[in-house]
């Protein structure tokens, strides 16, 4: 459960965005509320849930991809922040209770692929957003997932060649579907569903060294 639990809240990223008709990647931050929902009556999951998210996200954005996720106030043993370097294709994370950063390699999916599919539009942010769906099995903890967002047209804009190595959940797929910014992402799974929706966008130069991760800071490969 626990495998899990650390894997959907990995998989729950941003991709850099930029103005549609510049073609120019996006450099700023953008803040999501987050809603999690149990959907096993057990005070055990919704603690930990609850512990590792917060209620609020801000991300980071660097022009080449790169992206600082911090969970604003997320409890004593949830994350920190995590990063994610677009040139290693890694993932960095690292819990508030923890000065070792557990790193995963973006370029190894897993979960299995099972299907994909368009969705009607929802209106979010104030846009009416095409939606997006792909279907997959965990074979770690033997269950279904699904992965559902929505995206802008016509506005922000993403390249997909920034994330053309970031296999883990498909999200090489998704940002060569939407070549843009996801406004909401759905992850649903056995346990839980994990609900993200952008509430302000603020473009902005940004100090890749304040962002990115301290150079000494101790590391662990994370065994999916």
């Amino acid at each position: 459960m626990m495998k899990n639990i650390l894997l959907a809240l990995l998989s729950i990223c941003f991709f850099g965005c930029s103005n549609f008709g510049s073609k120019e990647s996006f450099e700023g931050v953008l803040t999501y509320k987050v809603i999690v929902t149990p959907k096993i009556d057990d005070p055990r999951i919704s603690k930990i849930l609850s512990e590792r998210n917060g209620n609020l996200v801000r991300i980071h954005l660097l022009a080449d991809g790169s992206f600082r996720k911090e969970h604003v106030n997320s409890g004593a043993s949830g994350f920190e922040y995590l990063y994610f370097d677009s040139k290693e294709s890694k993932l960095y994370a690292k819990f508030r209770s923890k000065d070792t950063l557990l790193v995963s390699k973006t370029v190894e999916n897993t979960i299995m692929f099972e299907s994909q599919k368009d969705l009607p539009k929802q209106k979010v942010f104030g846009t009416d957003c095409p939606g997006y769906r792909i279907d997959a099995f965990d074979p770690i903890n033997a269950q279904k997932i699904a992965l559902t967002y929505y995206f802008p047209e016509n506005k922000e804009y993403v390249d997909p060649k920034n994330y053309a190595y970031y296999k883990d959940f498909f999200y090489d797929l998704i940002v060569a579907k939407a070549k843009a910014p996801y406004y909401k992402s759905i992850l649903d799974s056995n346990l839980f569903t994990i609900t993200y929706e952008i509430v302000k966008i603020e473009a902005k130069k940004l100090d890749k060294k304040s962002i990115g991760v301290p150079a000494n800071a101790p590391t662990k490969i994370q065994i999916n």
